[in-house]
């Protein structure tokens, strides 16, 4: 389970609590002990994914995917497909806007050329920056099955 309320980004860790032992080799790691899972976006769902163990001063390399409880790999992140495509439009919108200006020969035209580029580049690199910002609210005590992934680890 989640084990504290959090505000997930990508990137980004969360604490995740065992409902049960975790056999580790010839280490268990028992029920209740935290493990921390990095928040990967992929498509609408965000996976959590951990890469190691500490128990007992020791770490231990694993390789485990976190599985809602719809059955599928990750948490479900609605609208993040949307999000990238507004993303896309949004950068495609500012790139055309900025090229189709014309350069005239007064000293003036081509200052507020120069500006209106500038202007047009800083919005859209912050609705860029802003639509990157994809957000999962975990709360504490969701529950997700934590599953060995297919490399083996």
């Amino acid at each position: 389970v989640v084990d504290q309320s959090v505000v997930l980004k990508p990137d980004e860790y969360v604490k995740l609590r065992l409902m049960e032992p975790l056999r580790l080799d010839a280490v268990e790691v028992p029920r209740g002990s935290v493990v921390v899972a990095q928040g990967k976006l992929d498509g609408n769902r965000m996976r959590l994914v951990v890469e190691r163990v500490e128990r007992n001063g020791y770490i231990f390399g694993v390789s485990l995917s976190a599985f809602d409880l719809d059955g599928q790999e990750g948490i479900f992140v609605p609208l993040s497909d949307e999000l990238h495509a507004a993303q896309s439009l949004g950068a495609d919108l500012g790139q055309s806007v900025t090229t189709g200006f014309t350069f005239s020969s007064s000293a003036r035209d081509q200052v507020i050329s120069d500006l209106a580029k500038t202007g047009i580049n800083g919005v859209s690199k912050y609705i860029d920056k802003k639509l990157r910002q994809i957000r999962v609210h975990l709360k504490s005590g969701y529950r997700v099955f934590l599953v060995a992934s297919e490399n083996g680890k």
